[in-house]
């Protein structure tokens, strides 16, 4: 034909608007699986049966509450310690110490949750198949399905945990998560007992060999002191302190040796000097001195007041003369008397000094010669402080773990009390349901994308394009091609693109499809009644030889047409006007020939129909399934364009494929297809 065929659109590499399609093409099984998968969860939640949970929230702090500064639990360094040992609680909460006590307390191995048989059972039948299970058994197996039961976590960042049980009855859920929080407790309680009362047996064991011990040492050093004769008094070596006796007593001589040298001299000077009572020192003054001096006094100032009133050489004035020179001579008497006792006191104390300063000679020599003999005993003496300061050590401890055994330290405790739940949380049935349908949901989407994968019919423009390299020229609703009501703009559009304007030269198109003829009739008809409301003059070749299929919608199955025309030459007769104004012509497929009448080479179609001078401005051929005709070569070389009719979800792919590659054996000359959706 005259226009070149349209290219196909872009492919993208994720097609959502195709994947869309197929999904809302395929919504009932979707929306078919989803529905199922949540059904089946609905009925599958109602058969299991319900568990309720209850939970006990504990307060595990590891500081402890600080009662005793030297507390045998000692306090984590930091935040992240204390946070790991409360974690640790987790374990000893799920240990089988814990919930092997409650299976006792709670006679659980008698329930048939926890594996009790049930009475009336076929219990009685384990006598046939082995031994009959023991009492321990049952407990055995209580404790592995309590250890199931129980969930015990940490709150984020905090000390408190969780104990939560799961059981089919909700009292029964609380009862045994506040048996396992006050299991804990007591065994919490008791393993600190324990142990400080291990610990101070541990140490009681140990006192009476460090006893020994300090006994041993007291006895060396004694042995040693009496062996080099060393005696201490007041925590001093005897030589020692009298030779710090010794050096005191030299020193105080010392200082009383100058003491009176000085006082001597000073008298010597005083009494060279004249006397008069201000130049008596305070420092000799003795209590006669005193007296002396105040005589002395008296006696000048007698002097003074009789000069100033009497003569030089009155009797009463050269009596107190007398008075006073008798005065002044008793008081050289007395510092002569002084200055000798002065200087005896003196010389005694010159003979002390020589003394003690020969004593602290000797002694210095003794005192050399007692300290190799220190050396060894300060050896021992420290290594026997040593061992008495480990012993006072463990004597105080072991009586301060004696007392702790019965104060509790821990500051773990019970703050919430689990109480029966009022509902059930197990199974949840809603989340269930919609979780299962999502699921579904899902499983129905991938089945949809695998169905569409493999389906061998067509879907989609784009896949004939794909697998068949032929463009799509129209997509044609079914109801429009049906001759239903509906916008026929697609069939005018597609009529513009294949034939051309009115008033041009006639074209040759031959339809056809792999349906056996259904989908080419259909597709002929209705583009030769669009081309005649368009004012074109359409001339209708029914080539469908196997199913005379447009031959039957206008009732013209008997009468005589394009085989007789082709192989006996007939007259253009054959050819039947189906509109009032003559704008529409068919030509049926013709009669069934009789038995060799077909052998012959056929006139070529377009030959034939030209010579017959039928003027009309588009020739539509029906070829129907073309290929299971003889005429198949002859009809499809003489058309202009083939148009391929294909329907969406019937036309097989590879019978599309096939039908193309036979056509353009023929050497027909494809255009396009009209997908029919």
């Amino acid at each position: 034909m005259s226009e070149a065929p349209l290219k196909p659109a872009e492919i993208s590499v994720v097609d959502l608007r195709g994947l869309f399609s197929v999904l809302w093409r395929r919504r009932r099984s979707i929306i078919a699986t989803a529905f199922g998968f949540a059904l089946f969860a609905a009925v599958v939640a109602l058969l299991i049966p319900s568990k309720y949970a209850a939970t006990a929230q504990l307060l595990v702090d590891p500081s402890g509450l600080n009662v005793l500064s030297n507390d045998v639990t000692q306090t984590p360094p930091n935040a992240e310690a204390a946070l790991a040992a409360a974690q640790s609680q987790i374990g000893v909460l799920q240990s089988s110490d814990v919930l092997f006590e409650v299976v006792n307390r709670l006679d659980l191995e008698k329930d048939v949750e926890f594996g009790a048989p049930e009475e009336g059972g076929l219990s009685f039948l384990s006598g046939w198949f082995g031994s009959e299970p023991t009492e321990e058994d049952g407990r055995r197996l209580a404790h592995r399905l309590l250890a199931e039961a129980v969930v015990v976590t940490r709150q984020e960042q905090a000390f408190v945990i969780d104990v939560s049980v799961w059981t089919k009855s909700p009292e029964k859920s609380a009862r045994i998560a506040n048996t396992i929080a006050e299991v804990y407790l007591e065994k919490t309680r008791s393993a600190q007992a324990d142990f400080v009362r291990r610990s101070s047996e541990a140490l009681a064991s140990r006192l009476q060999d460090l006893r020994d011990r300090v006994s041993e040492s007291a006895a060396r050093v004694e042995a040693y002191r009496k062996e080099h004769g060393i005696v201490d008094a007041g925590g001093l070596l005897v030589i020692d302190q009298q030779m710090q006796e010794a050096t005191n007593e030299l020193s105080k001589v010392n200082a009383t040796l100058d003491d009176l040298e000085t006082r001597y001299q000073e008298i010597l000077d005083m009494r060279a000097r004249d006397i008069s009572p201000d130049s008596l020192s305070e420092a000799i003054l003795s209590p006669t001195i005193a007296q002396l001096r105040s005589l002395l006094t008296v006696a000048l100032a007698q002097v003074s007041t009789l000069e100033a009133t009497l003569g030089p050489g009155h009797p009463e004035l050269l009596a107190a003369r007398s008075n006073v020179e008798q005065v002044e001579s008793q008081i050289r008497a007395e510092l002569d008397r002084i200055v000798e006792a002065t200087r005896i006191e003196r010389d005694r104390a010159r003979a002390r000094q020589k003394a003690l300063a020969a004593r602290v000679e000797s002694l210095k020599g003794d005192v050399l010669g007692s300290n190799s003999a220190m050396l060894g005993l300060r050896e021992l003496t420290r290594q026997a402080d040593s061992d008495r300061e480990v012993y006072e050590a463990f004597l105080k401890r072991a009586g301060e773990l004696s007392e702790q055994q019965g104060v509790d330290t821990t500051n773990a405790r019970l703050i919430s009390r689990a109480t029966p739940p009022l509902k059930k949380d197990w199974p949840p049935r809603t989340i269930l349901t919609l979780a299962a349908g999502m699921l579904g949901m899902a499983v129905g989407v991938g089945q949809a994308l695998l169905r569409e994968q493999f389906d061998p019919r067509i879907n989609s423009a784009q896949q004939i394009w794909q697998e068949t390299g032929v463009p799509v020229l129209a997509e044609v609703p079914q109801d429009i091609l049906a001759g239903g009501k509906g916008d026929n703009a697609v069939l005018e559009q597609f009529y513009n693109r294949v034939a051309g304007a009115p008033g041009s030269a006639a074209k040759w198109v031959l339809l056809a499809g792999t349906d056996e003829g259904r989908l080419s009739a259909m597709a002929s008809l209705s583009l030769a009644t669009t081309a005649v409301e368009s004012g074109d003059q359409v001339m209708l070749i029914d080539a469908d030889t196997a199913g005379a299929r447009l031959s039957k919608l206008f009732g013209l199955e008997a009468s005589s047409g394009l085989r007789d025309l082709l192989y006996r030459g007939d007259n253009i007769g054959s050819i039947h006007s189906v509109s009032d104004e003559q704008q529409l012509w068919v030509m049926p497929a013709g009669k069934q020939p009789s038995s060799g009448s077909e052998r012959g080479r056929p006139w070529p179609l377009r030959k034939a129909i030209n010579e017959r001078n039928q003027p009309v401005d588009l020739v539509l051929v029906n070829g129907g399934e073309l290929w299971s005709s003889r005429l198949h070569r002859n009809v499809a070389a003489s058309a202009d364009a083939v148009i391929l009719v294909a329907e969406t979800f019937k036309t097989r792919s590879a019978e599309l494929a096939q039908a193309v590659e036979q056509l353009q054996a023929a050497g027909a000359r494809i255009g396009g297809v009209i997908l029919v959706v």
